[in-house]
């Protein structure tokens, strides 16, 4: 019976390893449920035993109880992966594979609310995802600071490299192409650090800065694309 519980230990380890965000507790029975694996008791008592042993940490958001891995998982893991049959790594890939888009949206919290003592409602937003997008500035890197799945990204180019697009490309005159982008910089500098606390370029907000003079449009747009691709698995 204590190898049978290893086991379950090691397929949740490994279920686990090969999403990049948590999984909740239902999302988890569910796995098991439709891979007929074990009941629903034991897989709770699996996990209280993994928390306990520090193979797994929780975060609670509302009534949802959320799983990753500790590094001891990690480790553990890399340790005993072999003693994963195939066929049971095989089944977990293809529920992956058919699921992993709805795990993802099912992970994401709606708008919540609570009682302040002096009266009113302090009021907490998060997006619930039903399909990827883009927001192009807004203080998006300060609003969804705490979110799971973002990648705050931040475009730039020197100033000689801008100017020549905005005449060359973008037909403006050479007094107008300075004004606008002295001006825009401005603007937006004040923008950010009005609602951010910080300046649009700083380095501690954003995982990605590129300099899209250095490739261009297409290539910087390529090598993001490739990076998005990985960082989320798609």
């Amino acid at each position: 019976m204590k190898e049978v519980h290893t086991l379950y230990k090691l397929i949740l380890l490994y279920l686990l390893n090969r999403v990049e965000f948590p999984l909740t507790n239902g999302q988890i029975c569910a796995f098991v449920a439709e891979e007929q694996y074990t009941d629903y008791f034991t897989v709770q008592e699996t996990l209280a035993d993994m928390v306990e042993t520090k193979l797994l940490e929780t975060e609670t958001v509302r009534n949802s109880t959320y799983y990753r891995l500790t590094e001891s998982g990690k480790e553990t893991l890399s340790y005993f992966k072999d003693d994963i049959s195939t066929a049971i790594r095989k089944d977990i890939e293809v529920y992956l594979k058919e699921n992993k888009m709805k795990l993802r949206d099912e992970n994401a919290v709606l708008a919540d609310y609570s009682n302040l003592e002096e009266g009113g409602f302090k009021v907490t937003l998060q997006i619930k995802e039903k399909e990827s997008c883009i927001i192009v500035g807004r203080c998006a890197d300060y609003i969804f600071r705490d979110h799971r799945n973002v990648l705050n990204i931040y475009i730039y180019a020197p100033v000689d490299a801008r100017y020549k697009n905005c005449v060359e490309v973008l037909k403006m005159k050479p007094e107008e192409a300075t004004k606008m982008i002295y001006k825009v910089d401005k603007a937006r500098t004040a923008y950010h650090k009005r609602y951010a606390k910080y300046a649009p370029g700083d380095p501690d907000s954003k995982q990605i800065m590129i300099d899209s003079s250095m490739l261009g449009v297409r290539g910087t747009a390529e090598i993001l694309a490739e990076i998005v691709r990985r960082r989320f698995g798609l």
